[in-house]
Parts: C-alpha cells; sequence; structure tokens
C-alpha cells in the first residue's frame, strides 16, 4: 500500500531530490552560487596549471615519484573538466547539457595533451582519436542546447 510522502521527503530521500521544491531564503542560494564559483574557478586553475607546468605542478602540489609530465598532464585536463562542470552548471539548467560541457572541456584538454605529449609515448593516432572524441562531444553539446532553445 502506497504511504503519503513525509515532510522530509520521499522514503527518507530529502525533497530537494525528489523534485518537490525546498524553500531557501535568497542569502542562502547566494552564498552557494559563490562557492560553486569560487570552486569552479579554483579547480579551473589547477587544471590548467597541472597541463601548462606539469614539473612546477608536480614540485609544488603533487610529489608523487616518479615524475610523469603526461600523467599530469592528463590530470589537468580532467580536474579542468571538473572546474567546467561547476561552471556550466551555473548557467546551464539542464543535466544532460552541464554534463556534456564539462566532457567537452575535459575531452578537448585531453586531446591537446596527448598533442602536446606526442613523444612521450602512446600510439601515434591518441592526438587524432582524443580529438575526434571531442568534437563529438561538441557536437552532442550543440544538438542538446539546440534542442533545448
Amino acid at each position: 500500500m502506497p504511504t503519503e510522502p513525509s515532510p522530509a521527503g520521499l522514503g527518507g530521500v530529502p525533497r530537494s531530490l525528489t523534485g518537490v521544491q525546498v524553500p531557501s531564503s535568497a542569502a542562502a542560494g547566494h552564498g552557494l552560487r559563490i562557492g560553486v564559483t569560487v570552486l569552479a574557478l579554483a579547480l579551473a586553475a589547477v587544471g590548467l596549471w597541472a597541463l601548462v607546468d606539469a614539473r612546477s605542478f608536480f614540485d609544488a602540489a603533487a610529489r608523487y615519484p616518479p615524475y610523469n609530465a603526461h600523467l599530469l598532464h592528463d590530470i589537468g585536463a580532467f580536474v579542468l573538466g571538473f572546474g567546467a562542470i561547476l561552471g556550466a552548471a551555473l548557467v546551464l539548467a539542464d543535466g544532460l547539457a552541464v554534463a556534456l560541457a564539462g566532457a567537452t572541456v575535459a575531452s578537448a584538454a585531453h586531446a591537446v595533451a596527448h598533442v602536446i605529449d606526442h613523444d612521450l609515448g602512446g600510439k601515434a593516432s591518441d592526438p587524432y582519436t582524443f580529438a575526434a572524441l571531442a568534437v563529438v562531444f561538441v557536437a552532442l553539446l550543440l544538438v542538446r542546447l539546440r534542442q533545448l532553445l
């Protein structure tokens, strides 16, 4: 027999996760946006740092030998993608668009890492493969954004 949702939410799940509006103050919403903005910018900065100057990033923040420039470039690409996800969440109301925006940035940065590091190993086709994947993400994001218009 179905039960009525409790004031706390459906089946113990907070109302904010069940689609039921949860009243909040404007100040709390503003504070959340500021916090997410700061984190998005910090992640983007750290990601760019690791991507652009892996040696400096390793020396200052990632002293886990042995040094591997390509691994740090990859980490930078994906941390940059996390920053993009948070940034996109601030301006896009659609979860799929947010995910695709973050994946697009991470994928494009990953392709750049493979172009930069082509002489460090991997397959000769890696830069092309990862660039093609980035193009697919761009196309999917554009399709999704067009659907939302």
